[in-house]
């Protein structure tokens, strides 16, 4: 079920629904019997292209901190956290509401 989860989250990101792509590969994170970190990853890329960054950034956090994890996958989320912690910066912020 994870990679059916993973294949509707890449089928999603390739289209720009990003919400669609992030529930796809959550869906497929919690699906995975053990963690899976590169549906972590793409999860958190999702959320970051979606304009979600504190999420991103966490996500990218939880698959770094996996143990065993590929070094591959965890510089792509050290890549995914920088561009989200760049992108949230730069983001303006929303005015206090009207009294």
């Amino acid at each position: 079920a994870a990679e059916a989860y993973n294949a509707i989250g890449q089928a999603n990101l390739v289209r720009k629904k990003f919400d669609a792509a992030a529930a796809g590969f959550k869906s497929a994170v919690d699906a995975a019997s053990v963690p899976e970190p590169a549906y972590m990853v793409r999860l958190a890329l999702a959320l970051k292209d979606g304009g979600k960054y504190d999420e991103a950034i966490a996500w990218c956090d939880k698959a770094a901190a996996v143990p065993n994890v590929h070094p591959q996958v965890k510089a792509v989320a050290e890549q995914i956290k920088a561009k989200a912690a760049t992108a949230a910066a730069k983001a303006p912020v929303a005015p206090p509401p009207a009294k």
